[in-house]
């Protein structure tokens, strides 16, 4: 969106800035550009409140474009970024949204067994159901877990555990989370066999945005 008053020397946006949807700590950048004309200086806003250079934000501009950095940008960085370039002649503007959300973390298993089989979920050792950040969804062969808006603090052992009346198997995941980075490592699960009913996890994945790992268990 943008507003403009100018005339044959004024300013015209080229290139308007773009709205964005990024993690915590993700790359947060705006550029605009204007069509040629004299003397053109920028403005950067954040909800009408004007921006200055600083650890926070980095502005580069140039005779005719300008781009905004958030450094490190966080929840309380979301909110709508105005460009306003201006000459003697008139001034353009233009607005964008930027929305930070925290990462999204999905553990996804799949198993075959003799029903019925209880399929449960944990952190340490203790159980979690659905509700806050926590979604779990179950079926008859598989079962996920997702943990939205990860943190710190949400570092941990996760373990999904199924069983029958043959026995249980666990598959575990060590998820760390720092800033904007998630990792994790897998433990093997121990499969059973016993008067033929067989219980087997079959595959454990993470995905976290184009990033993905899957480990087979068989």
């Amino acid at each position: 969106s943008g507003q403009s008053k100018a005339g044959s020397d004024g300013v015209h946006h080229r290139q308007k800035i773009n709205s964005l949807e990024i993690n915590i700590g993700g790359h947060a950048k705006f550029e605009c550009e204007t069509e040629d004309a004299p003397n053109v200086t920028f403005k950067w806003y954040k909800s009408s409140v004007e921006i200055r250079q600083s650890e926070k934000y980095r502005i580069l501009s140039r005779p005719t474009s300008s781009s905004l950095e958030v450094v490190k940008p966080v929840k309380a960085d979301s909110g709508e970024y105005t460009c306003k370039a201006s000459n003697q002649h008139g001034t353009d503007s233009c607005t964008a949204t930027l929305v930070v959300t925290g990462a999204t973390v999905c553990l996804n298993t799949a198993f075959t067994g003799t029903a019925p089989l209880t399929v449960k979920w944990f952190k340490e050792e203790k159980e979690i159901v659905t509700g806050g950040m926590y979604f779990i969804k179950k079926d008859a062969s598989s079962s996920s877990l997702q943990l939205q808006s990860v943190k710190p603090s949400d570092s941990s052992k996760y373990t999904c555990q199924v069983s029958n009346d043959a026995g249980m198997v666990e598959s575990t995941v060590l998820l760390f989370v720092k800033g904007a980075f998630v990792l994790y490592s897998v433990q093997l699960p121990v499969d059973i066999h016993e008067m033929n009913v067989i219980l087997t996890c079959l595959l454990l994945a993470m995905t976290f945005n184009i990033f993905s790992q899957s480990l087979r268990c068989l």
